[in-house]
Formats: structure tokens, C-alpha cells, sequence
């Protein structure tokens, strides 16, 4: 079981790893899938901080280059996520 802190930290990083997306398929959904792991563990009512580390995820994983990517496997995971 995960600490809210180490869950904190891993969200945070996930998502900063999503500020410039990397150009490898596999790279990118190794990272889509942290973030999917990190985001399905924070609950609703979590505190400031959890927001605050789950803040960069939520954030790029709308970004056009990604909800536009060429590779259907990643478009995949990115509806997956907005569920």
C-alpha cells in the first residue's frame, strides 16, 4: 500500500513527465499509465496538497499534441483517463 505521500510525489512527477511528452510510443504510455495508477487511487476528497500533486496531470493530459497524437494506442489510454 502507497502513502498519500509517496501517491503525492508519483502523481506529481507523472504529470510534470507530461509537460514535454517524450517522441516514443512506449515511453508515453509507460508514463500514461503512471498517471492513470496515480489518479485512480487519489480519492474525491483528498486534501489541497493531493491537488496540488495531481494538478500537472490533469492539466497536460488535455494538451492538443497528446489528445492529437498519430498513435492510436496513446489516444486509447488518454479517453481511458478521462473517464
Amino acid at each position: 500500500l502507497m502513502s498519500k505521500d509517496d501517491l503525492g510525489i508519483m502523481s506529481y512527477r507523472a504529470g510534470k513527465k507530461l509537460e514535454q511528452p517524450p517522441h516514443s510510443k512506449n515511453v508515453l504510455l509507460d508514463i500514461l499509465e503512471e498517471a492513470e495508477i496515480c489518479l485512480s487511487m487519489v480519492e474525491q476528497s483528498d486534501s489541497e496538497i493531493m491537488q496540488y500533486a495531481v494538478n500537472p496531470s490533469m492539466t497536460h493530459l488535455a494538451m492538443p499534441e497528446l489528445l492529437r497524437h498519430p498513435n492510436p494506442d496513446v489516444r486509447l489510454v488518454l479517453v481511458k483517463l478521462q473517464e
